[in-house]
């Protein structure tokens, strides 16, 4: 019974009626009319509508328990099948494969009663839980920089748009080396975090070479999946950089500064000799000192900082451009494209 013919049949509701704003009263009566003349589909305040009808049935497995809605949505509770019965490590017999799927509008798009089974890539929003899973090849997903998850346990979530709201925070956190895993035992490494737009991760586009070229020990120099940077990190590299550049400017100043001084110096020494028929000439005795005195500040005040330079210069690449240095700018863990 609809909630118009509720305002209809029942006099308390009617009495409320009365009390209602004419104008509503109006739309209220227009409506019940429509409803009742076949003009308006049902569905109305959450009733039955004549779409539900037309949906599809999930193929059911002798070891599911199946929860559907009136409408097109379900809540199985069985093992990991990913597509048909024989998909899955649930198809393969496997122990300890436990899933509850989620899913609201299997293949909307076909007939009312037909039979169908669970499509990671047609329908339209689904949440899967397994005790272990294929989640990326499930949901055929790229392996990115941290792997294709391969029977473990895992979550998947898949619908036009998701979003996750907080009022306070949102973390992503891998736990990483130290943790256990029910399926696979002791966690040995600590794997990250993969931001990937488009779902592509570079290897798509060439795989054969870029798995020759991987077998090889050949890894692409510019991979589409890369590091991203810690800013504070990069922040303090790029104010030591400057630093270098201020203090390479001094130096080359200095020298600049001295050398202006020793060529103005010898283009005004002066010389004087004696000789017979010929005249000879010597050096400028304030030319010799000078020289010595000149050379002697161009070493210990340029040459010397030059070195030191090309020392501080090969120190700040390896402590913040290189993954071994403590100060490297990329994270260790975590990239995107």
């Amino acid at each position: 019974m609809s909630i118009l013919s509720i305002f209809a049949e029942s006099r308390a509701l009617q009495y409320l009626r009365a009390e209602l704003p004419e104008d509503v009263r109006e739309n209220i009566d227009e409506l019940g009319g429509a409803l009742a003349a076949g003009m308006v589909k049902a569905g109305i305040n959450c009733e039955p509508n004549s779409t539900d009808l037309y949906i599809a049935r999930r193929a059911h497995a002798t070891g599911e328990k199946i929860i559907s809605g009136r409408g097109n949505c379900h809540m199985v509770f069985g093992s990991d099948r990913p597509n048909s019965v024989v998909s899955g490590h649930g198809g393969q017999g496997a122990d300890g494969c436990s899933a509850i799927d989620i899913v609201a509008g299997m293949l909307p798009d076909l007939k009312r009663d037909q039979i169908v089974d669970p499509n990671f890539t047609g329908d339209a929003a689904r949440i899967y839980i397994s005790q272990k899973t294929n989640i990326d090849k499930n949901f055929n997903l790229s392996a990115g920089h941290v792997g294709a998850s391969e029977g473990d346990s895992a979550i998947g979530m898949k619908a036009d748009s998701i979003r996750i709201i907080a009022r306070k925070g949102i973390k992503l956190v891998t736990e990483g080396r130290g943790s256990r895993s029910p399926t696979s035992g002791d966690i040995k490494t600590t794997v990250g975090i993969d931001l990937i737009a488009g779902n592509d991760d570079g290897a798509q586009n060439n795989p054969i070479l870029g798995g020759i070229l991987t077998a090889l020990g050949m890894p692409d120099d510019n991979p589409k999946i890369q590091p991203i940077p810690k800013g504070y990190n990069l922040q303090e590299a790029l104010n030591d950089l400057v630093g270098l550049l201020d203090d390479l400017s001094g130096i080359v100043d200095t020298f600049v500064t001295y050398q202006m001084i020793f060529n103005l110096q010898a283009s005004m020494h002066t010389h004087t000799g004696v000789g017979v028929g010929v005249i000879q000439t010597f050096p400028s005795p304030g030319f010799i000192i000078n020289g010595c005195v000149k050379t002697l500040q161009e070493l210990v005040n340029c040459k010397m900082p030059i070195y030191l330079h090309r020392v501080n210069t090969s120190l700040y690449r390896i402590n913040n451009l290189t993954e071994q240095g403590n100060n490297w700018i990329n994270s260790r863990f975590n990239r995107t494209n």
